[in-house]
């Protein structure tokens, strides 16, 4: 089966603390046809992310080092867009190669 490109190509905010993962994230979101807007690994770097980006969608840790990303997820989009931003949360409690996530 073809995977299917986007007509448009959607511009992504990727947050992630592991730099592995945000480095497979990027080139897998690349091969689909999609452009990652900005990068963060720290809360802070996310949140000015949130202000200054141009996105459509965040992929976002839940966890990024000990801290939850819910205040990204909340400064994601103005409040009047707030619901029509496509978000996905995930994360892993254990480490890389601990076969646990």
């Amino acid at each position: 089966m073809a995977t299917e490109r986007p007509a448009k190509a959607k511009r992504i905010l990727v947050v992630e603390d592991e730099p592995m993962i945000l480095m497979l994230l990027e080139d897998m979101l690349g091969e689909l046809g999609y452009t990652v807007a900005a990068e963060a690994a720290r809360i802070e770097e996310a949140l000015e992310a949130t202000k200054n980006a141009d996105f459509d969608l965040a992929i976002l840790d839940a966890n990024l080092n000990g801290q939850p990303a819910s205040p990204v997820a909340d400064a994601s989009l103005p409040a009047a867009r707030r619901s029509s931003l496509p978000r996905v949360m995930a994360t892993c409690p254990s480490p890389i190669g601990a076969g646990r996530c």
